[in-house]
């Protein structure tokens, strides 16, 4: 989101919508810099809640920040992946008991949720 949307990745996210698999939003942003991204993507329109460290006070990877993530949305954290380009993050979720995959590109993505039992 920094540079704008990677090609593909929108449409792994519509396929999950329309699949209806719950999907959440987790992101280090300023509050006033996730709205504005938010008004621009509207790839982020298709997800069903966020919690945004710029109104948490709270940063990735943060063992609070997954345990208000979990909390707010009703998660079980062994049955809920969890994607993020960094490996600290992936960590973090990891340690807070979240199953975890280091994004690097949308084939790769595709991939590691067909493994998880998604159909994209």
């Amino acid at each position: 989101m920094i540079t704008g949307e990677i090609a593909g990745t929108v449409e792994l996210v519509a396929v999950l919508r329309d699949g209806g698999v719950p999907l959440y939003l987790l992101t280090n942003m300023p509050a006033d810099v996730f709205a504005a991204r938010r008004a621009r993507f509207g790839v982020l329109a298709l997800f069903d809640g966020a919690v945004v460290s710029g109104e948490e006070g709270v940063l990735k990877p943060s063992a609070e920040i997954f345990a208000r993530l979990r909390d707010r949305f009703d998660l079980v954290p062994g049955e809920t992946l969890f994607v993020d380009d960094a490996d600290v993050n992936v960590h973090g979720a990891r340690a807070a008991g979240f199953l975890a995959h280091r994004f690097v590109d949308p084939p790769t993505l595709a991939g590691a949720l067909r493994e998880h039992g998604f159909a994209v």
